[in-house]
Formats: structure tokens, sequence, C-alpha cells
């Protein structure tokens, strides 16, 4: 999971947010407000927000728990703040070691990975683990490729970190981790490079959806985990880079983002089902959002709510 901004940050395309605002006060306990869907969309709900705004962090579930970790605040610092929701109110987690923005997070069972990023620095190849009961996070083996703005999955007792760029390359060779060898391994290079692209898993595929090359991509490519080779889906209607995708059930969809060039916020939540596109408007548009699937349903907290840099703590789900 994986999100967006300028100066390492996503992208897409859509229209403006809507001047009109349905949200309600912020809340400290869960009190979702579901919006009713059309038949065959999504059911789409405002969540407790985030106790600070944030954008281009990175986000992972593990059983009751929701974990939001790095980003941007709204004076474009990065951060060290890790954020855990219990299903009813949110709190603070253990610090990251390092402050980082568009960083990549999974958890494979109990355990929470936070992987890559961007530091004042520039890209790191750096991860870290987050087991239960901790109360700091542990360093694990480096990846073999710094990359920011990557997709980081956990599939077959693996992560996966796909894509993401160091400076202005794109990084093409996926990784995978094995945590019971504490080793990275290369995969095959992505037919399309591109940072900025939204990860979800399919089965035993390993997907990404969108990106920037620095061009906005409409690219769906999966890789096979068990034959080690890409194929690519049917195109997003309209490219996007910064966004949040998951698949529920028969439904693929491809959640706001923003055009490359930060034009305007992509306010769609594109669907793929049964081999066709629709769409239907997004509750809080935004791109840069932590995402993860959560409960049955996919969170995308924080983000902007405007092109480029502009961090707020919204937090809503999408579910059937």
């Amino acid at each position: 999971m994986i999100a967006a901004c300028s100066s390492g940050g996503g992208s897409s395309s859509g229209s403006t947010r809507p001047t009109s605002t349905t949200r309600p006060a912020p809340a400290t306990t869960r009190a979702s407000t579901p919006v009713a869907p059309p038949p065959g969309n999504l059911l789409q709900s405002h969540e407790p927000p985030l106790p600070a705004a944030v954008q281009e962090g990175a986000a992972a579930a593990v059983g009751t728990n929701l974990y939001v970790a790095g980003g941007y605040d709204t004076a474009r610092n990065s951060v060290s703040n890790v954020w855990v929701f219990n299903g009813s109110s949110w709190r603070a987690a253990p610090s990251s070691p390092i402050a980082v923005n568009h960083p990549g997070m999974a958890a494979i069972g109990p355990d929470v990975y936070l992987v890559g990023g961007f530091t004042p620095q520039g890209a790191t190849d750096r991860a870290f683990v987050l087991r239960p009961g901790a109360a700091a996070w542990q360093e694990i083996s480096s990846m073999r490729r710094a990359r920011g703005a990557a997709a980081v999955l956990s599939i077959g007792g693996s992560l996966l970190a796909i894509g993401g760029r160091d400076g202005d390359t794109q990084v093409a060779v996926p990784e995978r981790y094995d945590p019971s060898a504490s080793r990275w391994s290369d995969l095959a290079p992505m037919p399309a490079p591109r940072n900025h692209l939204a990860g979800y898993v399919s089965g035993r595929l390993a997907c990404v959806a969108g990106g920037r090359t620095p061009s906005t991509s409409a690219a769906i490519d999966c890789l096979d985990t068990a034959t080690g080779m890409w194929q690519t889906l049917a195109s997003l209607p309209t490219p996007t880079s910064g966004a949040a995708a998951a698949q529920l059930g028969d439904l693929t969809f491809v959640a706001g983002g923003e055009p490359s060039d930060e034009s305007r916020i992509v306010d769609l939540v594109q669907i793929l089902r049964g081999g066709s596109w629709s769409s239907q408007p997004m509750l809080v548009p935004r791109h840069g959002t932590a995402f993860a699937m959560y409960q049955g349903s996919l969170w995308a907290c924080g983000g902007a709510t405007s092109p480029g840099f502009h961090a707020v703590a919204d937090c809503t789900s999408f579910g059937r």
C-alpha cells in the first residue's frame, strides 16, 4: 500500500472536490455514517479521523488493529508518528525509528512491517518490524534497492516491494522478503516501472494500479506469485497516481489520486466488475492516503483533499 504527492508525492486525474461537504465533526470513537450507494456500487462510510492530519503515509491491519505510519504533516515535514485504531478509538503506537514519507507497510501474521520511503536525504532501503507487545520497532535486513512511493504487499507469508523510485530512477525490479531467512530476493522486472502505484492482492496475484513515470499511468499489472510471471489487466478508464486500491469479492476498485501534473484530484472510485468499468463519486476525494484492508473493508486514512500538499485527518471506508 502506498500513496502520492509532489517532490515524492502522488497523482491521477478526475475533477475537483465539491464545494459542499457532508463530513461530520471528528469523532473519537467508532461512529460510521454509511452513504447508501446505487445497486452494484460500493458502500462508503465516514470513520473516526486520525489524531493528526497526514498525507503520503502507509497503513496495515493486524486483527482488530489498524496502523497508520509516517507521511507528511501539514507543514510538509516527514513524521515518525505511528497511530493505531483498535476498532473504537485511535492511540499512539511506538514511533518509527526514522521520519519518512511515502513508505510501504504490510503485515505478516501479527507482525507489522514498515519499508522504504523518502527521508530528507532521499529514498531509503531500510525496513523495520513491530512485533506484538514490543515497545519499539526492530530493524530488519535492508532491501537491495532504495525506493519510495512503492507498493508493499503481504502475500503467501512474504512481503513484496513493487515499483517506486530512487531519485529520477524508476525501480523496475520488485523484491521479496522472506521473514524466516530475513532476506530480500529479486523477482521478475515490472513490464512498466513506475511509482505512486496502488497495490492490492487478488488471490495469488500481487497487483499494482496506476502510478507515474512521471507521466500518469492507467495500467494494472499483476505478478503471479505461483509462476513468477507478470500479466496485464484492463486499463483504468481514468489514469491516476497516489490512489487507493483493493479487491472486494467480484469488484476491483481504484479510488482517488491525482494526475502527475498535480492539477486536480480524481474524485472517482473506478470499479471493475465482470470485465466492465463503472464509477461512483468518492465520499472524500483525496490522493496520498494510507490504505489497508481492515475488518472486511478498505480503509483510507489521511491524504490530501487538494492537489499537492494539503494534509487532512479524514478516514473513510469502502465496503459491500
